[in-house]
């Protein structure tokens, strides 16, 4: 998951990274090294005995993302405030129906990265207002029909190299072209276009430009090797949106 947590904080986050005390997820660990390697990550140790694992993206000073990593243990009192809340099936199945519960009784955005591919209960699909599945995902989710029907406000399918298909309730399906470019490495590109969308609607910014900026920004980030290290900082994005307007 730490590719998904990153993601945010290039997109002019900034991530606060919460993980249980006596875990493995320690300072000095794999994981932990991958997150702090991302841009404004931070580490902060919970204090003994609570079984919680969580990393918080910020948009400047404003709580906007919250990512729930395994081993989370989520109430409605312990997610802070967000304007987006951002899970993908590596996290117990329950620990994402409390936490997007909770986000909808507050009035953030869920936003659900089907990956690993996993069939998902309908009462999470009834809390989950995007859903990013690649063409392979969507399949066993029912289709974006069924999707729909069960209550998701967005399907964004991602189709690599040919870009993505935003489709919702009564709107024709919108394509999201694709920023081609020279693949090195894709792995970790899914996450970052589902991080990087995260980040800019907790930014205020509307789907539809979330959406191209997710684009551009995985498209980027499969042009250098590594899951984390290919996350690209805002700046590279914002040229290669600027460079392909009009």
């Amino acid at each position: 998951g730490a590719p998904l947590a990153v993601a945010p904080s290039y997109a002019e986050g900034r991530v606060i990274v919460r993980f249980r005390a006596g875990t493995s997820f320690l300072p000095g660990s794999g994981q932990a090294r991958a997150l702090a390697a991302g841009a404004n990550v931070h580490l902060v140790d919970n204090p003994p005995g609570l079984s919680t694992a969580a990393a918080i993206a910020r948009y400047r000073a404003n709580p906007n993302v919250v990512y729930a990593e395994p081993d989370y243990t989520v109430t409605a009192d312990q997610v802070p405030p967000a304007q987006v809340v951002l899970s993908q099936f590596e996290v117990p199945m329950d620990a994402i129906l409390k936490a997007f519960a909770a986000a909808r009784l507050a009035g953030a955005t869920t936003v659900l990265n089907p990956a690993p591919a996993a069939v998902a209960p309908p009462e999470l699909l009834a809390l989950t207002d995007i859903v990013v599945p690649n063409e392979h995902e969507v399949e066993l989710l029912g289709g974006v029909d069924a999707l729909l029907h069960a209550g998701v406000g967005h399907v964004v399918v991602t189709l690599g190299s040919k870009g993505a298909v935003h489709h919702r309730v009564g709107v024709p399906p919108e394509h999201v072209d694709p920023f081609p470019v020279q693949p090195v490495d894709t792995t970790g590109a899914g996450d970052c276009f589902c991080g990087s969308l995260a980040a800019r609607l907790a930014a205020g910014d509307p789907i539809e430009v979330s959406l191209r900026y997710a684009a551009a920004a995985a498209a980027l980030s499969t042009t250098v090797a590594g899951a984390v290290p290919s996350m690209p900082p805002a700046s590279d994005v914002a040229t290669m949106l600027a460079s392909r307007q009009g």
